[in-house]
């Protein structure tokens, strides 16, 4: 891996800590595809459950996958 692939991965390994942290959290979410949206802080987030593009919608985050949040619908 070269120098930029080097500096890719270790900027992917904070990314990763930080969303562990978030695990048991709430989050407002746009959702902007099924099964797709965003935080308000920005950070992509995969949707278990559906929820029309467009809506903003209360999500329990449960994981992370890969270098995204993972999280249902909450009630």
């Amino acid at each position: 891996m070269g120098r930029c692939g080097d500096a890719l991965a270790v900027g992917e390994r904070p990314r990763a800590i930080h969303g562990a942290g978030r695990i048991g959290k709430r989050a407002q979410v746009l959702v902007e595809r099924a099964g797709f949206g965003r935080t308000e802080h920005f950070a992509p987030l995969r949707l278990e459950g559906e929820a029309a593009p467009g809506a903003i919608v209360p999500v329990a985050i449960t994981g992370v996958i890969e270098d995204e949040l993972a999280g249902e619908l909450a009630r």
